[in-house]
């Protein structure tokens, strides 16, 4: 028989298996808007030698897009810094 995973008994899906659900949603967003960045400079890669100007619109929404997937992954980072150093320090 298989053992029951760790996480409360009333676990509706994933992430309400971690002891903070909303920071890994937040955390699964932002490493979704990075894979998102990935595939718009591939199709920029992609259209470069056909399409300069749609090539040029995907390379630029890919910066933006994975600029922010980088801050949102940043402000987690922070958020479990501020978690591990008031376990620690109170």
């Amino acid at each position: 028989m298989r053992e029951r995973p760790p996480g409360p008994e009333a676990a509706d899906g994933f992430f309400d298996r971690f002891v903070h659900p909303w920071l890994a949603r937040a955390g699964a967003l932002g490493f979704g808007l990075w894979l998102v960045a990935f595939g718009l400079a591939t199709g920029g890669l992609a259209a470069r030698g056909t399409a300069n100007r749609i090539a040029v619109q995907l390379f630029f929404y890919s910066g933006v897009i994975g600029t922010l997937g980088i801050l949102v992954l940043g402000a987690c980072t922070v958020v479990l810094a501020g978690f591990f150093l008031r376990r620690e320090l109170v």
